[in-house]
């Protein structure tokens, strides 16, 4: 689902805004590696981004709901920038004749 801006989120209400619907609302920009494992001793997805000396790491903590809609969203964030990348040529230019 689309927020008004565009951008994925889990839910919007009638204006279009994101819904935060789980207690969880982060914005942050994160440099590094990402680890996932499943901790059953607290029956949590954790997801670790391990960055660079200095910069700090992040971690979270996920119900296995949680943690599906993420992975939902970061699929939706990938195809977005796959489809963002892709450039369709027109016939008459790819078989090499004039588009004018």
């Amino acid at each position: 689902m689309r927020d008004f801006m565009g951008k994925h989120v889990s839910q919007v209400d009638k204006y279009g805004h994101a819904v935060d619907v789980d207690g969880i609302r982060v914005l942050m920009s994160v440099l590094g590696s990402f680890r996932v494992y499943y901790a059953a001793h607290i029956d949590r997805v954790c997801v670790t981004v391990e960055g660079r000396p200095g910069r700090g790491d992040m971690s979270l903590q996920l119900t296995l709901e949680q943690a599906a809609l993420l992975r939902d969203l970061v699929a939706a964030g990938i195809a977005d920038a796959m489809a963002a990348t892709l450039v369709e040529v027109p016939a008459e230019l790819a078989a090499g004749g004039d588009a004018a």
